[in-house]
């Protein structure tokens, strides 16, 4: 009898081993069908929110902050973006043939293979790369403080505005994120004035108009006001270009928000400036409760300071603004200040 049981055991131990083996098999098989027909796993999701920067580009949209707007520079209009600039770029040389500039005709040239070479590096702007820029996650005030002083001599008109502007309903656009709330009121978005808002703010669109390093004529140029609700989290992405250095007014700034740039993680300071680059791998989270409050900021994207005035010229000419076509919402802000 103990030799009967014996066998039975090895029996059945062997028949559990192939049905084990078989579901291994299986599931490795779904995997790639999963895979094939743009589905995901559990364990694609948990590999996907470690946002590996050495992943393959057609997964970047599982790992990044992604809007929907068919408009948006960074998101939808990359390779428009580039042809177009090529084009103008001729026709900007036919006009001014011994004013442009060589570094920006090389790198619209030879882009495709600048941005290769950027693949897997923690700076990689998914539009255009400008060589021969100094390159920093964040960027010290003394660098822009001409800028810095107009925005924090002008912090109280522009709370103000900014405070009435929040107060509406309309004019405000909320981006998608995986979590949380983003909420964005353009002044000038891309490159061209959303004119209802900035009736809604004049003192804040004179103290941009005013500022020489702003950039407001191109593609890449914005002024916004950008609020952040507790629990949100704007996960890892690139910015679009390396000639821009964006500046934050901190208007509201609880603790439990933070912005990381290329690893680097730095928390606003209300009436203060923050100055970065974000053509660099970029994060905001904030962890606070409601109690907490947003985090509000006035954002201008600013002219990186190595560019000389022909260049800049030059950018304005091969990327004109054009907005992002994006129509404004009513917000569901529900917790106002």
């Amino acid at each position: 009898m103990a030799f009967l049981f014996t066998i039975d055991c090895y029996h059945l131990l062997g028949f559990a081993l192939g049905v084990i083996t078989t579901i291994a098999l299986v599931w490795s098989k779904l995997k790639k069908e999963l895979k094939l027909f743009g589905g995901t796993t559990a364990d694609d999701d948990a590999s996907s929110s470690r946002g590996n920067d050495n992943d393959e580009e057609k997964d970047d949209d599982r790992k990044f902050s992604k809007c929907k707007s068919a408009g948006c520079v960074r998101c939808s209009r990359k390779n428009s973006v580039i042809s177009a600039a090529a084009e103008l770029l001729d026709n900007y040389q036919s006009e001014h043939p011994k004013k442009l500039p060589r570094r920006i005709e090389s790198a619209v040239d030879n882009y495709e293979e600048i941005l290769t070479k950027l693949k897997g590096s923690m700076q990689q702007p998914n539009i255009f790369f400008l060589p021969g820029l100094r390159t920093s996650p964040f960027w010290n005030s003394n660098s822009f403080s001409k800028d810095a002083n107009v925005l924090k001599k002008s912090f109280n008109e522009i709370n103000k505005e900014f405070c009435t502007a929040y107060a509406k309903t309309a004019g405000w656009i909320t981006n998608v994120v995986p979590t949380g709330e983003w909420h964005i009121y353009h002044l000038i978005n891309q490159g061209q004035v959303v004119e209802e808002n900035a009736k809604c703010c004049p003192k804040t669109m004179k103290i941009a108009r005013q500022m020489d390093s702003a950039m407001k004529n191109n593609l890449f140029g914005n002024v916004s006001f950008s609020v952040i609700i507790p629990g949100t989290h704007i996960t890892p992405h690139y910015g679009p270009c390396n000639f821009r250095i964006r500046a934050h007014l901190a208007l509201l700034a609880p603790t439990q928000c933070s912005l990381t740039v290329s690893g680097i993680s730095k928390t606003w300071n209300a009436k203060d400036c923050l100055f970065f680059d974000d053509s660099f791998l970029h994060e905001v989270q904030h962890t606070g409760t409601d109690d907490h409050g947003p985090r509000a900021v006035l954002i201008i994207d600013l002219w990186h300071p190595d560019l000389k005035n022909a260049e800049r010229n030059v950018i304005d000419y091969i990327f004109p603004g054009s907005g992002s076509g994006e129509k404004v919402n009513e917000h569901p802000i529900k917790k106002r200040l």
